[in-house]
């Protein structure tokens, strides 16, 4: 959706919260492997503070925000529905 959207305004965000130290290169081999091309942080801390700070208990996790920085939807685990999504941000983005 990145390279999909990104002309038209549309900004993607990964976060890994893996807490293995070595997990940037790792983060980054699977982000090449997928051609990603969006900015991917790495959390800092305990991976089931996150989980709880967050209030997810799986992954992935997806939050859609809008043009004007509001929360739409949040989506986790098996509910993370890429057409879904895209559908959203296309919508979105018409407006």
């Amino acid at each position: 959706m990145h390279k999909k959207y990104g002309k038209d305004g549309f900004v993607a965000l990964s976060v890994s919260l893996d807490e293995i130290a070595e997990s940037r290169g790792e983060v980054d081999a699977f982000l090449a492997k997928k051609q990603a091309t969006m900015t991917n942080l790495i959390s800092e801390g305990k991976q089931d503070e996150w989980y709880k700070n967050l209030g997810i208990d799986a992954v992935p996790c997806v939050y859609v925000f809008n043009q004007e920085n509001r929360f739409v939807k949040k989506l986790v685990g098996e509910k993370v529905d890429y057409k879904v999504i895209d559908a959203e941000v296309a919508k979105m983005l018409k407006k």
